[in-house]
């Protein structure tokens, strides 16, 4: 059985709802589930509406309006009119619902969490109910479920966890999925153990779509991307950046934390669990070249995988001879920075212990000096540890590939190309795995830094193998004559 994904930004207009049917014809006789998630716009527009109910603000009545209007317009341009009532009705029932959750929290002046899941919720069930219905109209066998009546999972330290027996008995009660036709089902949303909207947040599409993948016992997961399949770096930034046909799962991992971000790394996880390979199709190239991500990657010839980057990045820097064999001390730089909640995106420390730098998203810069002051209160008053410095506009840029490690020279090749182009490098870091590489650098550095890197692993190779190829046959080997003595 196949799992697609499809992102509500795919289905905004009547036109992409009609390609996203096209697509799907080819699978109309098998068992297919389609996850549809509800657009990032609509699930924004939603919570705006229902911060503006609880601000005592009357203006959210107008809003919401508005995007009735929209989808009721979106329905009549997709579902032949003969079909349009059943549609229509369930639109307005569930604007109408809207309304009164948004009419609650504006009397109690109150915006609870399960409030705004629930509305948020509204996204994706309109979006993939409107989906099943224009499929409807031209397919037969098609299915419409609400994905929370089936999955239940709860939050635990910030990740979603899913009730696999309980969900699994959910699908074994109350839906046939593996019967030929196209199921459709509403994602990015679980009820918790007290029966409470959940709602996944960023990247939930992918994480709903792997946990139905494993409960379903998919063979594939199918992610139909609004931007593109993974490739050796950003094609806005590189113009030779190409397609990589496959990838590891955990090369996927690694470049899920810069700006490859097709598939959340919550998803990937599952995924791995599961042993399901993942296929990234970009929804305006759908016949073009895919990424499949899974286990049973072929041997790699190529060094580097991708090239990746994250913005916005400041790095603290904690110095002085008050951290030279002193046990604990890494540990109380991380324990302050997570009891504030600080995410910590890359760590860079000297042999000598005499200095630890962090990376920590921009935002956070202000609030993690100010938590390692405090921590170091002590050691920097009696001047054993220097004033917590910072360097801000800054960007990470990481190299990735399963096959470094049986590669030495990356690092010196990474560096040198960096270095003969004057771009000055921060800060190192590296796995123990071997498989990413990363170094800070001056943001205005970055697409540079990105492009420099891409022509050393990427294209110059390219040029060394074409060059080869052009010479005469004559002209590769060099023919020497030995003296033989003795006969």
């Amino acid at each position: 059985m196949k799992l697609i994904k499809i992102e509500g930004n795919l289905l905004s207009t009547p036109e992409m709802f009609f390609r996203a049917i096209g697509h799907l014809e080819r699978l109309k006789n098998t068992a297919t589930t389609v996850v549809v998630t509800g657009s990032s716009a609509t699930e924004k527009a939603l919570l705006e509406i229902v911060q503006s109910a609880r601000d005592q603000s009357l203006v959210y009545a107008d809003q919401l309006s508005e995007i009735e209007i929209y989808y009721l317009s979106l329905t009549r341009a997709i579902i032949p009119v003969i079909d349009q009532s059943a549609s229509l009705s369930f639109v307005k029932q569930r604007f109408n619902a809207l309304e009164e959750l948004c009419k609650g929290v504006q009397l109690l002046g109150e915006l609870p969490e399960k409030t705004v899941h629930e509305i948020i919720n509204h996204a994706s069930i309109i979006s993939s109910y409107l989906f099943s219905a224009a499929c409807n109209a031209i397919f037969k066998n098609i299915s419409w479920t609400d994905g929370k009546e089936i999955l239940v999972a709860e939050r635990v330290n910030g990740a979603i966890v899913c009730n696999e027996e309980i969900s699994e008995a959910n699908i074994l009660r109350n839906w046939k999925a593996q019967a030929p036709g196209i199921h459709i089902i509403a994602g990015s949303a679980a009820r918790d153990s007290k029966g409470n909207t959940l709602t996944f947040g960023k990247g939930g599409g992918d994480l709903s779509a792997s946990f139905f993948a494993g409960l379903l016992k998919a063979d594939e997961i199918e992610i139909w991307s609004s931007h593109n399949t993974y490739t050796t770096a950003d094609p806005l930034l590189v113009k030779n950046a190409k397609t990589i046909p496959e990838i590891s799962y955990e090369e996927a991992i690694e470049l899920s934390h810069f700006e490859h971000n097709l598939v959340a790394p919550a998803a990937l996880n599952n995924a791995i669990k599961k042993r399901i390979p993942i296929k990234i199709l970009a929804f305006e190239n759908m016949t073009g070249v895919a990424t499949l991500i899974h286990h049973d990657v072929a041997a790699k010839t190529e060094m580097i995988t991708g090239i990746s980057s994250m913005e916005n990045i400041a790095l603290i820097s904690i110095e002085g001879s008050g951290m030279i064999g002193v046990p604990g001390f890494a540990k109380r730089v991380f324990a302050g920075l997570n009891d504030a909640s600080i995410n910590v995106i890359l760590i860079s420390q000297g042999s000598s212990e005499h200095s630890i730098c962090v990376a920590v998203r921009n935002e956070a810069k202000n609030q993690a000096i100010h938590v390692l002051d405090n921590t170091f209160e002590k050691e920097i008053s009696i001047g054993i540890i220097q004033p917590i410095s910072s360097s801000g506009d800054v960007s990470i840029i990481a190299l990735v590939g399963e096959n470094m490690r049986n590669h030495p020279g990356i690092s010196g090749r990474m560096f040198g190309s960096l270095g003969r182009n004057g771009i000055n490098v921060l800060a190192i870091a590296q796995g123990s795995n071997e498989r990413n590489i990363s170094a800070v650098i001056r943001s205005a550095d970055r697409i540079k830094a990105i492009n420099v890197m891409h022509e050393s692993f990427f294209e110059d190779a390219k040029k060394e193998c074409k060059q080869w190829e052009k010479m005469k046959p004559q002209k590769r080997f060099m023919v020497v004559e030995l003296p033989i003595n003795g006969l």
